[in-house]
Formats: structure tokens, C-alpha cells, sequence
């Protein structure tokens, strides 16, 4: 697990934060003339290049895939600290990104465990259940060198006041494994939403 610390973030609608600063050593970015396009919200573009993944990071990605089938059910995880659950959220001509259950100790303290995302998302199904449809980590926004793992680059997410990364595991994203929205995940079961404009 590695720490990243800024000396004050938001999680919008959460609540303001202000921790100490420290610095780490990071990986290189896949592509650093992609980090930070994103200005206000959640892009809604990939800004990372699944065709020029190294063979680490493909790796990476299976260990990853192993990983979150311990994570499929949202009130197991709930119990084990992924806590604080916001809105579903979606963003028009873009898609969604379910429910959020946040750990909000690890979001707060700058945790990056790469098997452990801080934040899960899940979809729920027309029968109350809720399926995991992908995983995010969010770190308070410091600097503009953004933290990465294995050298995928997260980017600024200004309305949270974070860096994030998303990878939609185990489920499918047309718009890309490392997109930010999600087309074919709803928010038709979990009104009322939280739009992003």
C-alpha cells in the first residue's frame, strides 16, 4: 500500500478534510501528455491507451480481476469498512457509474493499494441486489503530478477534489477499460440520481 497525503481535499458531498502533506516516488505514467485533460467533474473521455499496456500492467490487471471477486457483495464490504455509499451517479450522453461504497479512512488518509480499491462501484439490479461493476481509487488532489499504479495515471477530479483512476472490472465498459462513465450501467433502479451537468 502506498500513502499519498495533500494538505487539504474535498469529497463533494462527503465532507472537507485537511491532513498533512508528505511526498512519495512514483512510477512513470504511461502517458504523461494525457494526465489532466479532465477540468471540472469526471472527464468523459479514456485518457489512457489500453493498446500501448505493458505487459506489467496487463498482468497487473488479471491479479486485479482475481482480486475484486472477494469484493462482489456490496454488504460484506460495507462491513469491512467501504462504509460511506453515495448516490448513483450519471452523467447525460455518457453513462453512469452506479452506487459508490467509499472507505473513507483510505480515501482520507491517501491510501493506494492496488488490490484494494478505496472506492467500489455497484449497479443495482431490478430486484435490490447490488452488482460490482467497477472499482476506483480517489486520493486528495495535491500538486499537479498526478500518483499512478504500475504506471496507469489517474487525473484530476475537481468537483470531489481528488486524483482518480477508474478500471471497470469485472464488468465491461464500451467507452473503455479506463473511462470515467460507463453507457451500459443505469441508474434506472437507484432514483434519485446524482446528475453530474
Amino acid at each position: 500500500m502506498r500513502p499519498h497525503h495533500a494538505l487539504s481535499w474535498l469529497l463533494v458531498p462527503i465532507v472537507v478534510v485537511a491532513i498533512a502533506a508528505c511526498t512519495e516516488t512514483k512510477e512513470a505514467a504511461t502517458e504523461p501528455s494525457a494526465v489532466a485533460e479532465e477540468t471540472f467533474g469526471h472527464a468523459t473521455h479514456n485518457i489512457i491507451n489500453e493498446k500501448n499496456l505493458s505487459a506489467q500492467q496487463r498482468a497487473y490487471l488479471g491479479r486485479l480481476r482475481n482480486a475484486v471477486t472477494t469484493m462482489q457483495d456490496a454488504n460484506a464490504m460495507k462491513e469491512q469498512g467501504w462504509n460511506v455509499v453515495i448516490n448513483c451517479r450519471e452523467k447525460s450522453g455518457a453513462g453512469s457509474q452506479g452506487v459508490h461504497y467509499i472507505n473513507f479512512e483510505m480515501v482520507k488518509n491517501g491510501v493506494i493499494d492496488e488490490l484494494r480499491p478505496n472506492i467500489l462501484m455497484y449497479e443495482t439490479q431490478q430486484n435490490g441486489r447490488k452488482r460490482l461493476i467497477g472499482v476506483e481509487w480517489g486520493v486528495p488532489l495535491q500538486g499537479e503530478t498526478p500518483p499512478d499504479i504500475h504506471g496507469l495515471p489517474f487525473h484530476k477530479n475537481t468537483r470531489d477534489g481528488l486524483w482518480v483512476l477508474h478500471i471497470w472490472v469485472p464488468s465491461n465498459n464500451p467507452s473503455g477499460l479506463f473511462a470515467d462513465w460507463n453507457p451500459a450501467v443505469s441508474c434506472a433502479n437507484d432514483q434519485p440520481a446524482d446528475v453530474i451537468n
